[in-house]
């Protein structure tokens, strides 16, 4: 395997990993209160459309 394909790849996971631990975040309002979990969901709209 390429180097570059391991970057890739160990990049994918890193961002898998932030998105699962954004929707989390953004699923269990009480963790984070409300104003932060409305701007969460916000801001995970364009990455999860993106995905």
């Amino acid at each position: 395997m390429k180097k570059t394909n391991k970057n890739s790849a160990k990049l994918r996971v890193i961002l898998n990993l932030l998105f699962f631990i954004l929707m989390v975040l953004v699923l269990i309002p009480q963790s984070t209160g409300i104003p932060i979990h409305e701007w969460l969901s916000l801001v995970i709209l364009l990455p999860f459309f993106l995905h």
